[in-house]
């Protein structure tokens, strides 16, 4: 007995040991794992929505990467400052950093790009900084820099032109929003160089009318927005926010090349455009600085890039405009679709297969009718009783939500049992199974999940339940199916039961009475 004692012991002691040493290991390897700090500077501030779509596409790149960072995001607004009053704010944002610095910054969009490189703060030499959503980018102030790169949009006009002429194709005058500021003139000379490159019919046949809507008196400014005309579209080169007021007062589209002004639950006026979405922005530029921080490539070897560009819209001005959707190419993403026109061909096959699933239904009833009667014929000298018991009656439909795992069966299920009625007439899984005789239960449930996981598409199951008192337990029968061509997600299981305690009752009875008659 001792030696057993001290052989348990030993096993005991080593047990412990090997996990203590496990852990111990474990942890170690998370306290060595690098925390990478993370600053990500904003031009705007961060009440515009996109900038979470941008947050979420660089949460999304760290995040495939297998990476711990720490992220901090500061939010310029540039739309609210002048430029000496952004480089003074930059400066003491980066001062925070003095002694230590982070180990990559990412800058989003044009404002922030150009006044931190040309804040020339000490840091801005020494840490490597990835840029993205550029559109007009100074390749000026990048000189005597080799710790930064990034990714610039590519700002085609004309490419924004040809999507305008699938939803105006008799385009007669093109209005370029533009002002004094840097990247206004910088987005006028751009349209005019690129607009050389069309056919000479197209500049002979479509006016072009520059707008510059900053330095214009607010009556004026209103003019070409409210008395646009058929065959006007404006495009704009770049966004900010007064724009947004114009093109909600035009009946003539809008067009942008940049990612502002559009998206989720922004109401700006622009119908669409060809850009960068604000995820793949952010994406973008943090997938490449989680390669430079895994070794995978050298900040000083990386050549700027150009983000993919997508043609985007905004479902309100669809609407608003009275376009159709097949004007729209197939590759397009659209912004604030309601989900019933997003899935439209899904919603058509869910009706489609609920009205299959009624017809598959109605015509099970039908066979348990029929099953029914025969056996009611068979029975009817010697089952008296039994007939009534056999009549159809008392049948009740259910279905079974795989998500919240709740069964909804109809209002005479709850009037016929006298269960308490429920919210929607639902019933949690637990709490149904657990009323399951306890004999039953494990049939019921592997039955319910061999059908969730399409092992048994049909099932038919009897089963004990006590429905109207703990004690009591009656005799049911249900038939089942899941429903077909539908993801796992959203599928449910429907079905029919009944209760047939009296059948039950009955078989009982006329073995009883067939034993007796055999003995006699």
């Amino acid at each position: 007995m001792k030696r057993i004692h001290f052989i348990a012991f030993n096993i005991m002691a080593a047990i412990f040991i090997i996990t203590v040493v496990l852990g111990t290991s474990g942890c170690h390897k998370n306290k060595s794992q690098t925390v990478y700090n993370i600053l990500v500077i904003h031009s705007f501030d961060s009440l515009y929505t996109w900038g979470k779509d941008i947050k979420e596409g660089i949460n999304d790149a760290f995040s495939r990467h297998n990476l711990s960072v720490k992220i901090r995001h500061f939010y310029l607004n540039c739309e609210m400052l002048d430029a000496q009053k952004e480089l003074d704010i930059l400066s003491r944002l980066l001062d925070e950093y003095t002694y230590n610095p982070p180990h990559i910054i990412l800058v989003e969009d044009d404002q922030a790009t150009f006044s931190l490189i040309t804040s020339n703060h000490p840091i801005t030499h020494t840490v490597p900084i990835i840029f993205s959503g550029v559109s007009y980018l100074n390749y000026d102030i990048l000189a005597g820099y080799n710790n930064i790169t990034g990714f610039e949009c590519k700002r085609d006009f004309i490419a924004c032109y040809q999507l305008a002429k699938r939803i105006i194709p008799d385009i007669t005058r093109i209005n370029i929003l533009t002002d004094s500021t840097t990247l206004g003139k910088i987005s006028k000379k751009e349209f005019l160089k690129q607009w050389q490159t069309v056919s000479q019919t197209e500049k002979d046949k479509i006016k072009i009318r520059f707008i510059p809507y900053r330095e214009m008196k607010t009556f004026r400014v209103l003019y070409p927005f409210y008395n646009a005309i058929k065959g006007d579209i404006f495009i704009l080169p770049k966004w900010d926010f007064t724009i947004s007021q114009f093109s909600n007062i035009s009946v003539q589209p809008f067009f942008t090349i940049c990612n502002e002004g559009i998206g989720k639950n922004i109401n700006g006026g622009i119908l669409g455009g060809i850009f960068t979405l604000p995820y793949q922005q952010g994406f973008d530029g943090a997938n490449l600085a989680a390669q430079i921080l895994k070794g995978q490539k050298t900040i000083t070897n990386v050549p700027l890039q150009y983000h993919k560009d997508l043609p985007v819209f905004d479902w309100p001005q669809i609407k608003r405009l009275n376009i159709s959707t097949s004007q729209l190419p197939e590759n397009s993403f659209i912004y604030n679709i309601p989900i019933h026109e997003k899935y439209k061909t899904e919603f058509i096959i869910i009706i489609l297969t609920a009205f299959i699933l009624l017809f598959f239904l109605t015509f099970l009833y039908l066979l348990e009718k029929k099953k029914k009667k025969r056996i009611q014929a068979r029975l009817h000298n010697k089952q008296k009783l039994l007939e009534q018991v056999l009549q159809i009656g008392n049948f009740h439909t259910w279905s079974y939500d795989l998500v919240t795992r709740k069964f909804t069966f109809d209002k005479r299920f709850f009037q016929s049992t006298g269960l308490p009625f429920t919210d929607n007439y639902k019933i949690k899984r637990i709490s149904l199974i657990k009323k399951v005789h306890p004999d039953d239960r494990r049939n019921v449930y592997n039955t319910l999940v061999s059908s969730i996981y399409g092992r048994d598409t049909k099932v038919v199951v009897q089963f004990r339940i006590s429905l109207s008192s703990p004690d009591e337990y009656e005799w049911w029968e249900t038939h089942f199916s899941l429903s077909p061509h539908i993801s796992y997600s959203n599928a449910q299981i429907y079905g029919l039961c009944f209760s047939i305690e009296h059948i039950k009752q009955r078989e009982m009875e006329l073995i009883v009475a067939r034993d007796l008659g055999c003995k006699s």
